[in-house]
């Protein structure tokens, strides 16, 4: 039995935010038009982790091997690993800050700037936590949500093996191995509704009135917010207060499978060489490609972030087919050997084999 935890990364000073999209934002109490989702929360000397800890991680493994007969070994077991998934610099908005230049509201029609001037709402201020949860209200946004559940992986095998002679052995097993919950990088979690893109380009680009016109908290918006009007999709997307991307830099929700059939011969040509030949035939299955460290979205294009069961295909690095033929030569060096036959311990502790 293994018992494993990682407590959430905390910062020195508490320069540090999550993200609650079901939490509603503090821009709803001021603003026309009901409740609007989704906010940032600092964290506090008494709210110190960057994401919920888990204290539930037990991952046993289990084992056997049985002699069936003298010449046949059955061997079987299954494990659940708990792997480190934090790949990434902790997110701070609010202490870094970038103003985009607005070149045009009504799509390249019309410049809204001109080059003397680019910025004509001004530069947007480091501001800290001191706006809270109206943080980069207005803008797009990087961040994590804070309910992350954690990743592992189930692997299991069973297996043959069986002496045919005293100098040759042929086995076979069949192992699989299925990672659950792992981490991905760039989901928009303001993406807008598929349903909604029935209602064609002329209505989701059609000027409305926008609930947020004249708000503080979006002044200098990235995206048109601080505008009269907006396209009425803004105002569709799960989270309108924010520009169409709210990406969640880590979102444990990508999963891959592979299992094989490994057929392995060995013959002991003498007590110095062995040759040793593997046959395995696989697949992998997966909704993301990635690293080792953690899952990538950043070369792929997702069709729907609602329903990553579209995104299950063969996965990028599979290999369905792999033949390997080795050998093992022992060198005739040591006590009994071709060379060294007379050595003493020492020496042949040191020199032989």
């Amino acid at each position: 039995m293994r018992y494993d935890f990682r407590l959430a990364p905390t910062e020195r000073h508490n320069r540090q935010a999550y993200f609650q999209p079901n939490q509603v934002n503090p821009i709803s109490s001021f603003a026309s038009g009901g409740l609007y989702y989704g906010q940032l929360v600092y964290n506090t000397p008494g709210n110190r982790s960057f994401y919920q800890n888990s204290f539930t991680n037990f991952s046993p493994r289990f084992g056997f091997s049985y002699m069936a007969t003298k010449k046949l070994v059955v061997r079987g077991g299954g494990a659940l690993f708990f792997p480190d998934e934090w790949a990434r610099d902790l997110t701070m908005p609010g202490y870094t800050q970038t103003t985009n230049v607005i070149s045009s509201l009504n799509g390249g029609l019309n410049p809204s700037s001109i080059l003397s001037n680019p910025f004509p709402q001004g530069i947007l201020p480091v501001a800290g936590n001191t706006q809270g949860g109206l943080t980069d209200v207005g803008q797009n946004l990087s961040t994590e949500a804070f309910k992350r559940p954690s990743s592992y992986v189930e692997q299991w095998m069973f297996g043959l093996q069986y002496s045919l002679t005293p100098r040759d052995m042929i086995e076979a097993d069949y192992v699989g191995n299925h990672a659950l919950k792992f981490v991905i990088s760039g989901l928009n979690l303001n993406q807008l509704p598929p349903a909604d893109l029935a209602l064609g380009s002329s209505a989701l680009t059609a000027p409305v009135a926008n609930p947020f016109f004249g708000l503080g908290p979006v002044t200098g918006s990235g995206c048109g917010l601080a505008g009269s009007t907006v396209p009425a999709f803004q105002l569709m997307l799960p989270m309108p207060e924010f520009c169409q991307t709210v990406t969640n830099v880590k979102d444990d929700i990508g999963f891959s499978f592979y299992d094989a059939l490994n057929v392995k011969y060995q013959h002991r040509l003498s007590n110095d060489l062995t040759i040793l030949g593997t046959y395995t035939r696989g697949k992998a299955l997966d909704d993301t490609i990635g690293g080792s460290a953690f899952e990538l979205f950043y070369s792929e294009v997702v069709r729907n972030n609602y329903n990553l069961a579209q995104e299950k295909s063969v996965a990028y690095a599979d290999q369905p087919n792999a033949a390997v033929v080795s050998y093992i030569y022992s060198l005739p060096v040591g006590r009994g050997k071709l060379i060294g036959q007379n050595w003493g311990k020492k020496t042949d502790e040191a020199f032989g084999g």
